[in-house]
């Protein structure tokens, strides 16, 4: 009955260490450090590729940009995927950066001013997606991890391109991300 005693103490003290370190791990992954300098890295990165890239996409061009200068400045091109006729397009996501360039346009002199305006914008979402996807690797799987992915995703090119890109296909990965 004694060594039972003992043996049950054990395992008891073993128990409370183990739940201590379980809740101590995770005190420490609840906090992710230096989370502002993450952001201004990004945001940096991200304001840079809105600033130099150029649109590498036809379909950018002439499927958003020019109906998005279409409803913000009343000039521009419709293409035909947005011809009522035809009508394959929905003007709301041109619609929503249309209204971003129109308020943009109050403040802002030149329209390539709002162009790069929008673009910067793009890459801040990104940017925002892109630092909730680190914390969210960091509290999973730690610094190591968070911090690759953190430099992987700073230098990729594809990256760099589709950050700013004014397609749907890089807001749903924005949004993904940010998911």
């Amino acid at each position: 009955k004694m060594k039972y005693e003992n043996d049950r103490k054990l395992l008891h003290s073993m128990q409370q260490k183990q739940s201590l370190k379980v809740a101590e791990k995770k005190a420490v992954d609840a906090v992710v450090p230096y989370t502002e300098w993450i952001f201004t890295i990004l945001t940096a990165a991200r304001i840079y590729a809105a600033l130099t890239s150029h649109i590498t996409d036809c379909d950018e061009t002439y499927n958003f940009w020019e109906p998005t200068h279409f409803l913000a400045f009343r000039s521009g091109f419709q293409t035909w995927e947005y011809n009522p006729k035809f009508a394959l397009r929905s003007y709301f996501y041109v619609g929503v950066h249309a209204a971003l360039a129109k308020i943009a346009s109050i403040f802002l002199t030149h329209k390539v001013f709002v162009f790069y305006f929008i673009r910067m914008m793009l890459g801040m979402f990104c940017a925002v997606s892109e630092d909730q996807f680190y914390s969210a690797i960091y509290k999973k799987f730690g610094s190591f991890i968070a911090n690759c992915w953190l430099v992987t995703t700073l230098f990729a090119p594809g990256m760099f391109i589709s950050s700013t890109a004014y397609l749907p296909s890089s807001f749903a990965m924005c949004a993904i991300t940010l998911a």
